[in-house]
């Protein structure tokens, strides 16, 4: 064979194999396409993202008739996926723990449409949120008073990890109560763990107040057990050496 018709034939094998590539290349491309059409302008219309969702749960929280009344800031913790859907999606915040207490992993956000849940999401990866609580400046003993300031402060927490049950905010009135257990510094303070203490104590000589004819009269006597304000305990008549029921006016006063 001559080397004109060897170069020939050479040209018409590299032709053939190009037009096959070419063929197998767009029937390749065929076959993805038929797969995974391209989404239409209808399909992505309707669309929630991280931001959105963030937006709904603090309007959900700002119109709630328990939460509103809360001082709360929220924060992104990980981005959501955007959703898409093909029909208009309606978001929903579900309060699982029904007023429980304002922390992320009590809410859940979940995705509807066209009546079905199309994708359901746990706050606490996601959103959470930051309220102003007292926290343990210092150990505060059991039985301590809490009318020292300075053994707590309000500092903005997320209570998601916490054990605290009822924190106390800055309009709770706690000066006037002791703790029933020890508190480390650095713990969120619960109203739980909180009591009154008794102002009147077992054995202790009261003035007795009682009403005689409309005139106020008093006289001397002697608990027999302990009590907080506005509690009845009973009271020794120590003149007459019977046993009464008074209620705790004060420091040492009592009513009959």
């Amino acid at each position: 064979m001559s080397d004109s018709k060897l170069e020939k034939k050479r040209t018409i094998t590299k032709i053939a194999m190009a037009a096959i590539t070419i063929v197998s290349a767009l029937l390749i491309l065929l076959a993805l396409l038929t797969l995974s059409p391209p989404a239409s302008a209808e399909q992505v219309k309707y669309q929630v993202s991280h931001d959105e969702m963030l937006s709904v749960f603090g309007e959900f929280l700002s119109q709630h008739e328990v939460y509103s009344d809360v001082p709360h800031r929220l924060y992104s913790k990980r981005i959501m996926d955007t959703v898409s859907s093909e029909g208009a999606i309606e978001i929903r915040i579900v309060d699982r723990k029904r007023n429980s207490l304002l922390k992320s992993d009590n809410f859940q956000v979940v995705l509807m449409s066209g009546g079905k849940t199309i994708r359901r999401f746990e706050l606490r990866v996601y959103i959470g949120i930051e309220v102003p609580v007292a926290v343990a400046t210092r150990d505060i003993k059991r039985g301590e008073s809490l009318n020292d300031t300075e053994a707590y402060k309000f500092a903005w927490r997320d209570l998601s990890t916490s054990s605290v049950r009822v924190p106390v905010y800055k309009d709770d009135e706690i000066d006037s109560f002791v703790l029933k257990v020890n508190c480390r510094a650095g713990r969120e303070l619960d109203r739980n763990l909180m009591v009154t203490p008794d102002i009147i104590h077992k054995g202790d000589r009261v003035i007795v107040f009682f009403d005689h004819n409309g005139l106020m009269l008093t006289m001397i006597g002697k608990a027999l057990e302990s009590g907080k304000l506005h509690e009845r305990i009973k009271v020794l008549n120590e003149k007459s050496r019977k046993t009464i029921v008074c209620e705790v006016t004060g420091d040492g006063e009592v009513e009959l």
